[in-house]
């Protein structure tokens, strides 16, 4: 592959890789608003729809995120391993680097993320007994 050639590739992967982590990200955020207001398209929304979207909804959406971002480490690495040139094998590396450090810290931060969206819905349930 020629360098020209393989730029390319570095320049189309990066722009897919920011449009799919701005795109999980903004989805993953409004999960996580609607969870918390209750409020599906301008409609207010029971507590157990809530609760669903947060142990259904949440996970698998997390899920995908975590994924994709180890999906496009793997990219990164094996356009890497291929490329001709040290360059572009040093591109490609540094790219791969930022999508591993969220890789790692979405497997540390899903859990106080989920813990605090389930303690805000357990604190408005009418059946709670924790004080709000």
């Amino acid at each position: 592959m020629s360098n020209f050639a393989a730029l390319g590739v570095l320049l189309a992967l990066f722009l897919a890789n920011v449009f799919l982590i701005v795109v999980l990200d903004r989805w993953l955020d409004a999960l996580a608003e609607t969870i918390v207001t209750g409020v599906v398209r301008g409609v207010r929304v029971p507590m157990a729809h809530r609760r669903r979207l947060l142990q259904v909804n949440f996970l698998t959406t997390t899920s995908g995120y975590i994924g994709a971002e180890a999906v496009l480490v793997i990219g990164w690495i094996l356009m890497g391993r291929h490329a001709a040139h040290e360059e572009v094998r040093l591109v490609a590396y540094l790219f791969a680097f930022p999508n591993a450090v969220a890789v790692g810290s979405f497997f540390f931060a899903f859990p106080v993320y989920y813990r605090h969206l389930r303690g805000l819905l357990d604190a408005e349930s009418p059946h709670s007994t924790k004080p709000a």
